[in-house]
């Protein structure tokens, strides 16, 4: 699966594509496959650590979108609906 992904260190020039398998859901979960996702404010600002505290936590693994368009690739036994 690839995915945006800030990488090495913090800024807009460490945001890049990235590859990793696709997840298995686990107990209670559900797989979503982002097909679209918006571009807005906090996007831009995250990479920046523009997020006041909240940026001081995240892993540099983090992947900036907050508005993504998904559908439900696969779910756990335990979900039902």
């Amino acid at each position: 699966m690839r995915f945006f992904q800030i990488q090495d260190d913090w800024g807009m020039a460490s945001l890049g594509i990235a590859d990793r398998p696709p997840p298995r859901p686990g107990t209670g979960q559900v797989l979503l496959r982002m097909r679209a996702s918006s571009l807005n404010y906090r996007d831009l600002i995250v990479p920046e650590r523009g997020y006041g505290s909240f940026t001081g936590t995240l892993p540099l693994s983090v992947s900036p979108h907050i508005q993504p368009l998904c559908r439900c690739d696969m779910f756990s036994r335990q979900i039902s609906r």
